[in-house]
């Protein structure tokens, strides 16, 4: 009879330790089962920021297509009046060329330079003696 109660006291102290290790298992799946919901929670944040992320990427580079686009758009429109501005100068150099040209040739056909004004030599009025007073 001692060896059965020995046998039951042994028996009933495994069931004791099982217990425990029951009790505890339970209560590592219910702080497993929180913290599944949490992290569960926190992925579906996590998705909704991605999406909004997504979303911002998006629309940045929506813009900034628009950007490019505009930039390409100044560049032609740059590309275009830099030609305008050189046809105009080659125009303007030609034009000064000739009217410089004339203004030369006026001077020296036509009349009197800015040279000669005002000086004795070709000023026919600067003696008052006839040319044969001095003979």
């Amino acid at each position: 009879i001692q060896a059965f109660q020995s046998r039951v006291k042994e028996l009933e102290q495994d069931l004791s330790l099982a217990q425990n290790d029951l009790s505890e298992m339970e209560s590592f799946e219910h702080e497993f089962e929180q913290e599944k919901i949490l992290l569960s929670a926190e992925n579906t944040t996590l998705n909704y920021k991605k999406i909004e992320l997504e979303e911002t990427l998006s629309k940045e580079r929506n813009k900034l297509m628009q950007i490019k686009d505009n930039l390409a758009s100044a560049q032609k429109a740059l590309l275009e009046k830099d030609s305008l501005f050189q046809e105009a100068n080659a125009y303007l150099a030609k034009q000064i060329s000739k009217i410089s040209g004339e203004s030369k040739y006026n001077e020296v056909i036509g009349g009197v330079s800015r040279l000669e004004k005002g000086n004795g030599i070709t000023n026919p009025k600067t003696t008052s003696l006839s040319p044969n007073s001095f003979f």
